[in-house]
C-alpha cells in the first residue's frame, strides 16, 4: 500500500510539471507578430522573451536574480533601478526561452530560433498520441481506477493545449516538402478553430461517458489507449492545409480507430471492420 501511495505521487507530480512547462511553453509562443517581418525590438511577447533571455543568457540568470531587465549592464546602467526592471512582464515565459537556448548551447538568440517553435503546432497531434503510447505500454495502469483517473487528466489537458494552440496561434508549419507544388503542412486558420472545439468537446463527452459504458467490457487499457491515439490524430485532420495531408491522416484515422471497431471481436464487429 505504502508502495503504491508513493507511484501516485510521483505520478501526480510528474503530471503536474509537465502540464506547467507545457503552458508555459505555449505562453511564450502563441503571443506573437507575423515572423517573417520580424526585425529588431519590438512591444510584443516575443521580441520581449528574445531580449530579456540574451541578457540572462550573458550574465547569467541567478546573477541577474531572475529579473527581466531592459538593458545591459554596464557603467552607465550599474545597479537593478536603472537597467530598468520589467516587472509587469510573465518571467516564466522568459525563462522557457532561456531554458531552451541553455540547453542546446546556445549563447545568443534572435528570431530565427523562435521560429524553430512553429513546431508547436504538432501539440495538438503528439500530446494526445503520447499519453494513448503510455497508456498501452505501463503496466500500473491495469487498476481501472487509476486507468480511468489517468485517461480524463489525459483527455482534458490534450484538449485545453489544443484549444489554447488553434486560438493563440495562427500560421503554418510544413512538415515536409515533397515537390515545389507538394507538401505535408499543417495550418491554423478560422475553420481549424471550429473543429478543434468541436472536436475536443465530443471527444471528451464520450471518453468520460465511456469509464462507466465500458466497465463490462474486456481490454479497457487498450480501448482507451487507441481512443487517445485517435484523438491525435483527428487534430492532424483538421490542421491540415492541403489534400496530401488530410488523405495521410485520414488513412492513420482509420488504421488507428480499427482497434475501437473491433474491440469485441465478435462477427459483427469484424464485418464492421
Amino acid at each position: 500500500m505504502e508502495n503504491e501511495n508513493k507511484i501516485n505521487i510521483k505520478s501526480i507530480i510528474i503530471i503536474l510539471i509537465s502540464v506547467l512547462l507545457t503552458f508555459l511553453f505555449i505562453f511564450t509562443v502563441c503571443f506573437h507578430v507575423n515572423m517573417n517581418s520580424l526585425e529588431g525590438w519590438h512591444s510584443e511577447n516575443i521580441a520581449s522573451s528574445l531580449k530579456f533571455a540574451n541578457i540572462w543568457l550573458k550574465e547569467g540568470i541567478i546573477a541577474n536574480k531572475f529579473l527581466c531587465l531592459e538593458c545591459f549592464n554596464s557603467i552607465e546602467f550599474n545597479d537593478y533601478f536603472d537597467r530598468e526592471p520589467y516587472v509587469s512582464y510573465p518571467v516564466g515565459s522568459t525563462f522557457f526561452v532561456f531554458i531552451c537556448a541553455k540547453i542546446l548551447g546556445f549563447h545568443h538568440i534572435d528570431v530565427h530560433f523562435i521560429k524553430l517553435f512553429m513546431l508547436i503546432l504538432l501539440l495538438p497531434v503528439i500530446i494526445p498520441v503520447l499519453f494513448g503510447i503510455m497508456l498501452f505500454v505501463f503496466k500500473g495502469f491495469d487498476d481501472r481506477k487509476k486507468r480511468n483517473m489517468y485517461t480524463g487528466a489525459a483527455l482534458l489537458i490534450s484538449a485545453a493545449v489544443t484549444l489554447i494552440i488553434v486560438f493563440c496561434t495562427e500560421g503554418t508549419l510544413t512538415l515536409w516538402k515533397i515537390t515545389e507544388s507538394a507538401s505535408i503542412t499543417l495550418k491554423c486558420d478560422g475553420l481549424t478553430k471550429f473543429f478543434a472545439v468541436l472536436m475536443c468537446l465530443m471527444w471528451n463527452i464520450v471518453g468520460f461517458y465511456a469509464f462507466d459504458y465500458m466497465k463490462h467490457e474486456e481490454n479497457e487499457k487498450r480501448f482507451f489507449a487507441f481512443y487517445l491515439i485517435v484523438m491525435g490524430v483527428l487534430s492532424g485532420i483538421y490542421m491540415s492545409a492541403n489534400l496530401i495531408t488530410l488523405y495521410l491522416f485520414y488513412e492513420l484515422m482509420t488504421l488507428t480507430s480499427l482497434p475501437l471497431v473491433l474491440h469485441s471481436l465478435t462477427p459483427e464487429a469484424i464485418s464492421a471492420g
